[in-house]
Parts: structure tokens; sequence; C-alpha cells
């Protein structure tokens, strides 16, 4: 490995485990919430749309496939989700400070791309050709 690409394969590293962090993370916890809180969904239905968003959005973001938008779109999902837990008298302290937190991750990940390791940097390899 030429040493000037060093920099490049520790940030592309680093971006790789960013992503698949914060979706393990948000994985554990949908995990952990559900067998804590099951009635929550029929008492306040927008959690169910914003969870299935965020299902989706954070599924691209581990995939590496459109990360810039869905990440974008997780961000503006987050901070709805830290609203209606403010809005269903959750503690602020407690969960809409995770939500931020997310936000904040995602908000990073919108800026910085997915990195080389990601299915966006592979179809990108293969739909350059070399005609000449």
């Amino acid at each position: 490995m030429k040493k000037e690409n060093v920099p490049n394969f520790h940030r592309d590293v680093g971006l790789l485990l960013l992503r698949i962090g914060v979706s393990s993370a948000f994985a554990f916890l949908i995990a952990m919430r559900q067998t804590a809180d099951r009635d929550t969904f029929l008492v306040y239905p927008k959690h169910f749309l914003i969870l299935g968003m965020l299902c989706c959005c954070t599924f691209f973001v581990l995939c590496g496939a459109i990360v810039r938008p869905a990440s974008t779109v997780a961000v503006v999902l987050w901070i709805a989700a830290a609203g209606v837990g403010l809005d269903a008298g959750e503690n602020w302290f407690a969960l809409p400070v995770r939500d931020c937190e997310f936000a904040f991750v995602f908000a990073a990940l919108a800026f910085t791309g997915p990195g080389r390791f990601s299915v966006e940097h592979w179809r990108t390899l293969g739909s350059t050709t070399d005609d000449t």
C-alpha cells in the first residue's frame, strides 16, 4: 500500500465502522424498545411511521447505498422522533437526547458520504468503462 493512500484507507475504514456502529446501535435499540413498550405504537401511531422510515434509511446507510440522501432523511426523522417523544411526555434526558445524538451521527454521514467500502463505490467502479 502506498504511503499517500494510507490516510484515505483509514478514513474509509472509519466511515465503514461508523456506518456499522450506528446501524447496529439502532438495531439493538429497536430490539430493546420492542420488549419494553409493546403498546407504544397503539397509543402513538406516529412512532410506527417514523420507525419504519428510520429502518429503511438505516438499512441503506448500512449497505452503503444512497448514503447521503438516506442519512439526510434520517436526520429529519430523528429530529421528528425527538419531537414526538417530547410530545408523548418522555423525559428530555432519556430518549430525546439519544435521538439528537443519532441525528448528529447521521448528519456526519450525510456530509462525508459512504467511503470506499460501500455499494455506492462498487457501483461507480462497475459503471466506469475505458473506451480507448
